[in-house]
C-alpha cells in the first residue's frame, strides 16, 4: 500500500528499528511527534505491520487522533471506541473480524467489567439476511 506515511518513514534507519522491535515483541519507545504527525507514523506502521492496531488513550486526546488518523487512512480502515458501556466488546468483536486496521479506543472503554472474551466468542453468532436460526439456539 503506498501513501504518504510510507514514503516518509520506509527509508529512515529508525523506522526500521521500531518495526524490528515490535515484530519481535519489544517495546519500542518512540518520542517527539506531535499534532498529526503521530498520526502520520501510526498509518505508516499499520501498512508495514499490516495487522490491526490498538491505540489507546483518554477520551478527548483519542478523538482527536482518529480525526488525524482519518486523514490518513479510509473510514473502511479505522473505528474509535469511547463508549464505557460497549466499547470493549465493540473493540473485541473490530478485532475479531479485522475488519479495521486501526482501533482507537478510550481506557474508560477498555477498563469497563464485561463477560470473559472466551465466554463471548462461545455465545457470538451472526445471521445474514434470510437465514433462519432455530429458537432454541437464541
Amino acid at each position: 500500500m503506498k501513501d504518504l506515511g510510507n514514503d516518509l518513514f520506509n527509508n529512515q534507519p529508525a523506522f526500521a528499528a521500531i518495526l524490528s522491535a515490535l515484530q519481535e515483541h519489544r517495546k519500542p519507545e518512540v518520542t517527539g511527534l506531535s499534532g498529526v504527525s503521530k498520526a502520520l507514523f501510526m498509518r505508516a506502521l499499520g501498512c508495514q505491520l499490516n495487522r490491526p492496531l490498538l491505540i489507546v488513550g483518554e477520551e478527548e486526546p483519542s478523538l482527536k487522533f482518529y480525526e488525524d488518523l482519518l486523514l490518513f487512512a479510509g473510514a473502511q480502515e479505522l473505528d474509535i471506541f469511547l463508549d464505557e458501556e460497549y466499547g470493549y466488546l465493540q473493540l473485541m468483536e473490530a478485532i475479531r473480524n479485522k475488519t479495521n486496521y486501526f482501533c482507537v479506543a478510550s481506557r474508560e472503554a477498555l477498563t469497563q467489567t464485561v463477560i470473559p472474551f472466551a465466554q463471548y466468542q462461545k455465545l457470538y453468532f451472526s445471521l445474514s439476511a434470510g437465514q433462519t436460526i432455530p429458537l432454541e439456539k437464541l
